[in-house]
């Protein structure tokens, strides 16, 4: 997937459409989701389906370990709803979801950690794993800002 800056185009050329709802075009649909955590806790977020038959491919959007909205930025820098529509256009569904603590999610974002979040991952993982028309063998993790640490100091390999 590509993303790039583009000159010269009139605001029209955008129109603009609510933060978790499909566009207005109708390339994909998108649908409110509550997942419900085994810790207790409900998070909530857009999933993204292109009209398809059979199973799809599909992608959980992961935000950095600091409090994010499913959407990671409002209009008009809305990074993941950006992303989720260029999967869309491109035959993926995706799926992006509140912070635990934010938004719509509940759950205490305030002590948060890398493990949590991990956990949480995971439980959005086996909810679209369950999901009818996905396919369970194409499901990606699409994420950024948290970095992978091998050594106990921190520092990666």
């Amino acid at each position: 997937m590509t993303i790039e800056r583009r000159t010269g185009f009139s605001e029209s050329s955008y129109p603009p459409w609510p933060p978790y709802s499909a566009p207005p075009d109708h390339a994909y649909g998108a649908l409110e989701v509550s997942i419900h955590a085994p810790k207790g806790h409900v998070l909530a977020g857009t999933l993204t389906v292109p009209a398809h038959d059979g199973r799809i491919a599909a992608a959980v959007l992961i935000t950095g370990l600091s409090p994010h909205e499913r959407n990671n930025g409002d209009a008009p820098w809305m990074t993941f709803r950006d992303i989720a529509d260029a999967l869309g256009r491109a035959g993926i569904a995706a799926l992006r979801v509140d912070d635990r603590g934010i938004g719509k999610s509940t759950g205490d974002n305030a002590k948060l950690t890398s493990f949590d979040k991990a956990d949480d991952v995971r439980t959005e993982v086996a909810w679209l794993y369950a999901q009818p028309g996905i396919d369970p063998k194409r499901i990606i993790l699409v994420g950024y800002s948290e970095r992978r640490t091998d050594r106990p100091d921190g520092r990666g390999r």
